[in-house]
């Protein structure tokens, strides 16, 4: 019996602290040890969503000659460092091919 109702607080205290959890896709019919293994595979999946996009963010971004260079390198640096908080593996080498590829040839 002790081990239902510890099943059963886990379980509440997951689901009272997500914000419409079956709208998530987290299992609420089972055990909280499947409720959790949903949350984190929702988790990631939204994590890695959230590392592409700011990828592609990085990848997108266009200079044109009227932009200010310096305020264009720091405005790629944030982007670049926004992926790479997310887990992006773009290199220092990656990023400067980047940054040479988006400048004109003027």
């Amino acid at each position: 019996m002790e081990r239902r109702a510890h099943n059963a607080w886990t379980l509440g205290l997951l689901l009272i602290n997500t914000k419409n959890p079956a709208g998530l896709g987290i299992n609420i019919d089972g055990t909280a040890a499947e409720a959790w293994t949903s949350y984190i595979n929702t988790y990631e999946k939204a994590s890695n969503m959230t590392q592409l996009n700011a990828e592609q963010i990085l990848q997108n971004a266009m200079y044109s000659d009227r932009t200010d260079l310096n305020d264009f390198i720091i405005d790629m640096h944030n982007k670049w460092s926004d992926a790479r908080a997310l887990g992006s593996t773009i290199t220092d080498e990656d990023f400067k091919d980047i940054i040479i590829s988006f400048l004109p040839e003027s």
